[in-house]
């Protein structure tokens, strides 16, 4: 899955992820959770 995927599935900018990955923003807890359910559902 791509970071623009990741972006459209949580209706994010790409920018968004790429500072999420270098940690120069964090994401909110909504995000968190939309984040965690994502992840289950593709595991």
């Amino acid at each position: 899955m791509s970071r623009k995927d990741i972006a459209c599935l949580l209706k994010v900018d790409t920018c968004t992820i790429r500072a999420w990955e270098n940690g120069i923003n964090m994401p909110s807890q909504k995000k968190i959770d939309e984040i965690e359910a994502l992840l289950q559902w593709r595991h």
